[in-house]
């Protein structure tokens, strides 16, 4: 036998037998399969884990950018509003924070890096993996004019009113100190009733005369234009006069199926006797908004659109509850306080600007439910009268 020659034939039969060779093929393509959905599955992590740190790195900046004026500051609550939103993300770990600030301190940058341990890809040797955010924030003006209609109303009596007055002036504080807004930010306040208080200064937008009880005269309030429709237009003075609020008065204290006027020309006290038994209104010299021709009115003026603190918290401070919710009077001074037709009677005689300019106009109403027609007398006059929805 010839060796050589059946050696020879064994490799031919080898070189063209095809038998279990899809065996090992099978093993190395699982195992680029495996490591390919490993290494996507960690890069799916670190995606993740990134885009939960550029947004909470956004959230820090936001929440910093108001202490730009002392870096260590600006920096604690960054970090702090980053830890509280990230919270160690899929068992990531902050290594690297930086807080950058420009001199003018108009502009913050927040870098950050974090690590994030790694699963299939330790297969090999890729312990961890690494994500990067960064962001930016920059103070820029901003203009506004802003009125407050707050409810001054019976209902408010109490911790309402309370809670509404520290809501407010934290509003205000919050926004004239806030290191992204300048002093081109005005705010204006109209507290409500069933009347508005535009104030005794303001006499000439008004109709009709002023009269002397004896102690107690107008207190500034105004009825609603409503005979001519215009009772919640934005019309000025000059096109119609705003008649003056004089509560009807009886013979017996909240009985207004009397309804004579304070407001005539009879004697010194007007239509209403003040002198005689049947009278049961308090002394003509004490009369407030609580009793008499004022009753009903707030006392409390609205406050024209400004930039000082104090005058606007003051002014909150001062409010008392009285009287029913008439929504409308408020959202209707709210409009001409905003209202370019006013320019120039609100103490500015740049303000209001005109709509659509760079100023952004916002109303901000403070109640604490729906309009209330009382019993008595409103900007509306006397519910019988029923002017006001037909009542």
């Amino acid at each position: 036998m010839n060796i050589s020659k059946m050696i020879k034939q064994q490799i031919k039969y080898f070189a063209k037998n095809r038998d279990g060779l899809a065996l090992p093929l099978v093993a190395l393509l699982m195992t680029t399969v495996m490591s390919s959905l490993g290494a996507a599955t960690d890069l799916g992590r670190a995606q993740i884990t990134q885009s939960k740190l550029s947004s909470s790195l956004d959230a820090a900046a936001l929440a910093a950018a108001q202490y730009m004026e002392d870096t260590a500051t600006a920096e604690q609550e960054a970090r702090r509003y980053l830890e509280a939103n990230f919270q160690d993300y899929l068992n990531s770990e902050i290594y690297e924070f930086n807080v950058n600030i420009n001199d003018t301190q108009t502009r913050m940058e927040i870098t950050s890096r974090a690590r994030i341990p790694a699963t299939f890809m330790r297969v090999f040797r890729k312990e961890n993996m690494e994500v990067y955010a960064e962001t930016a924030v920059e103070i820029d003006d901003f203009e506004a004019e802003i009125v407050l209609v707050l409810d001054n109303t019976g209902s408010m009596e109490g911790a309402p009113l309370a809670d509404l007055k520290t809501a407010a002036k934290n509003f205000i504080t919050d926004t004239l100190t806030d290191k992204m807004v300048n002093d081109t930010i005005r705010i204006g306040i109209i507290p409500f009733s069933q009347s508005i208080n535009i104030g005794t200064g303001n006499m000439a937008w008004t109709t009709g005369d002023i009269y002397d009880w004896g102690g107690s005269s107008w207190g500034g309030c105004v009825a609603a234009r409503v005979d001519s429709d215009q009772d919640i237009t934005d019309e000025t003075h000059s096109f119609e006069k705003f008649p003056m609020y004089y509560s009807y008065c009886s013979t017996e204290k909240g009985n207004v199926s009397d309804q004579n006027s304070w407001y005539g020309n009879n004697d010194a006290h007007n239509n209403c006797n003040t002198g005689g038994s049947d009278f049961d209104y308090q002394d003509i010299a004490t009369l407030t908004h609580y009793f008499g021709p004022n009753e009903g009115c707030i006392e409390e003026p609205i406050m024209p659109p400004q930039t000082d603190q104090g005058a606007l918290t003051a002014s909150i401070d001062r409010m008392k509850a009285l009287g029913f919710t008439q929504i409308p009077q408020g959202l209707g001074w709210a409009w001409r306080m905003l209202s370019p037709k006013w320019r120039g009677l609100w103490g500015n005689p740049d303000t209001p600007a005109d709509y659509g300019s760079t100023p952004n106009k916002f109303v901000i109403l403070m109640t604490d439910g729906g309009n209330v027609i009382g019993p008595g007398y409103s900007a509306y006059g006397p519910k019988s009268a029923g002017k006001l929805n037909g009542e």
